[in-house]
């Protein structure tokens, strides 16, 4: 929030199949005391509505972070953990 007036976005134009149901958009934070940062926004119809449903940083989709780290702690302490975990983190 510090920096709000030393950032503003560039929006690529929207490629994608008519009638296509899912795209990327991606985009640019432009800063004005550093490089660009490219943020890619998956999105998807929904209930006939485009809702985001991924966000990528750097072409480091959230999403696929997400997975693996539950993937891990699946591994590691079970399923049950992991809702536990989930749990108590949403009661915080």
């Amino acid at each position: 929030l510090e920096y709000h007036d030393a950032v503003r976005a560039e929006w690529a134009p929207v490629r994608m199949a008519q009638g296509a149901t899912d795209t990327t958009v991606r985009s640019k934070l432009i800063r004005d005391d550093g490089p660009s940062l490219p943020l890619d926004f998956r999105v998807r119809i929904v209930d006939g509505k485009w809702r985001i449903y991924d966000l990528a940083v750097e072409n480091i989709s959230l999403v696929s972070n997400f997975k693996a780290q539950f993937a891990q702690e699946i591994k590691a302490n079970g399923l049950e953990a992991l809702i536990k975990k989930l749990e108590a983190a949403q009661n915080a």
